[in-house]
């Protein structure tokens, strides 16, 4: 027998107001749909302390080991092989557990630069095994602050350092000794001790600055912020995100009188679908023209002002932006379905403009939601429902709806009531995404209104009441953690 497997996450984890984020009121409607989710369920890092404890209890001390061998993440037998661990371990633990890995997962949960959740509880009972959390040991950012800041007293001017070279038509991160050498600065011996000659410098700060604008996963702080911009260079204000240049854009256009309700965003060129630029859509809605007309036309001198303003502002545009990729993404931000931050002036700037928006789609967890309380009305079950089957290759593969209603025997026709969702509709993939938001292991949008949606479908659950003596045995076939928990109980007393 083996430990808790846990679902797998599909999809990285998201921004604060980008991606898929999950929400009390999906929470809440989530838990009223039986089966859907399972509070029992211990998360990835719960299960990896628990096994760390137990390995840590028959003596195994990581700080004598890696967490890779021969490249490949290092699995609880090679633990107990290098450390000579007594191998009954492996009756209670899962000998192929991936250690390796979810060690390095738990230490950059630790840092705040992952998707995985990690509690106060973990993080306490985690530094009572050896090596588990490196003590003091930097992150990258602070890594780059520190060298930064060192150079900055050696009078290093960041203002003037091209971050990349390109050798061979790729670009390559400058380094620190290319940074000294190109400013003619010489560090004192003891300066020397505290910073890597090789270290990229370039790509760290193009890093850092992706962080700070919110275009990356990787998460800063406030303090590193303000510890970047006191450094002259390293941050350049100016910059904007991604959300508030499309933003810019597409304000501009809409006072030029595009109309973004007749708007595609993408164009066929030769067979190929390419997104279209401000160029293209200058040219397809005639702005030019109509401006001439406008002048021609309009007597009122405030008004004309207003038009000469902006048609200045839309000569002043980059004809080759992609603004149809840009506000794709804005859209799909909008809705909770990209990993690009999107902040609530954002948002407001986006709903201003008429038809950039496409207001009729749902956040992904709401859209689910509808589904399944759909199929529970149509006598769909989802206690004990699988959300993966085994595909073609023999890899395991997330269910469709229309596999869920074939394994059910329901006809696939009661579809045809159900707007925005087809037979094709990844309904596996989603609960999984579901179920790990729920857990805290993705960090996606669950609202309060959808939490109670799901309370209130299980109170109504088709032959609820048939099911309910056997409702204990399902929901420990369901949560193997629980069995887990009790061979983990029984290991700590002592083999037997």
């Amino acid at each position: 027998m083996r430990l808790v497997r846990r679902f797998r996450c599909l999809d990285l984890l998201i921004m604060d107001t980008g991606t898929n984020r999950i929400t009390e009121e999906d929470i809440i409607r989530a838990k009223k749909i039986k089966g859907l989710i399972s509070e029992k369920t211990k998360t990835a890092m719960e299960e990896l302390v628990d096994i760390c404890e137990m390995l840590d209890d028959k003596g195994m001390d990581l700080t004598k080991t890696g967490l890779k061998k021969d490249n490949k993440h290092k699995t609880v037998n090679d633990i107990v092989e290098e450390q000579g661990i007594d191998p009954k371990v492996l009756e209670y633990i899962d000998g192929d557990y991936p250690i390796g890995k979810k060690i390095a997962g738990f230490r950059n949960a630790c840092k705040g630069k992952s998707s995985y959740a990690v509690t106060e509880e973990d993080k306490a009972r985690a530094k009572k095994i050896k090596g588990l959390v490196p003590e003091n040991k930097k992150t990258a950012t602070e890594i780059l602050l520190d060298t930064c800041e060192l150079l900055d007293r050696n009078k290093v001017d960041f203002t003037k350092v091209q971050l990349t070279k390109n050798i061979d038509g790729k670009d390559i991160s400058i380094t620190v000794g290319e940074i000294l050498k190109e400013q003619n600065i010489e560090l004192s011996k003891e300066d020397l001790k505290k910073v890597k000659l090789d270290y990229k410098i370039g790509q760290s700060i193009i890093a850092f600055r992706k962080a700070c604008k919110g275009t990356s996963k990787r998460t800063t702080t406030e303090e590193e912020k303000a510890r970047g911009k006191a450094i002259k260079g390293i941050i350049v204000e100016e910059e904007k995100t991604v959300i508030e240049e499309v933003l810019d854009v597409c304000e501009v256009l809409s006072k030029n009188k595009v109309d973004f309700t007749k708007l595609a965003l993408s164009k066929n060129v030769d067979g190929k679908t390419t997104y279209k630029t401000v160029g293209d859509i200058i040219q397809e809605q005639g702005i030019e023209e109509k401006y001439e007309a406008l002048k021609q036309s309009e007597e009122d001198e405030e008004v004309l002002k207003q038009l000469d303003e902006a048609y200045k502002a839309l000569k002043q545009l980059d004809e080759d932006y992609e603004v149809g990729h840009y506000a794709n993404i804005l859209r799909r931000c909008y809705v909770g379905s990209s990993d690009y931050k999107i902040t609530a002036a954002d948002r407001t700037r986006a709903e201003a403009i008429d038809g950039l928006l496409t207001k009729e789609k749902k956040p992904v967890f709401e859209e689910l939601l509808d589904a399944c309380e759909f199929l529970k009305a149509n006598e769909v079950s989802f206690i004990n429902i699988r959300i993966s089957k085994k595909g073609e290759d023999g890899k395991n593969v997330k269910k469709t709806v229309k596999d869920i209603l074939e394994e059910q025997g329901k006809d696939k026709s009661i579809l045809d009531n159900l707007e925005g969702i087809d037979e094709n509709y990844e309904i596996g993939k989603r609960i999984n995404h579901l179920r790990c938001t729920y857990r805290g292991t993705l960090d996606y949008p669950l609202t309060e209104e959808d939490i109670l949606r799901v309370e209130a479908l299980e109170r109504t659950d088709p032959g609820n009441s048939k099911k309910r003596k056997t409702e204990k045995t399902t929901v420990t076939k369901r949560s193997r953690s629980s069995k887990s928990a009790r061979r983990c109980a029984k290991f700590k007393r002592g083999f037997e």
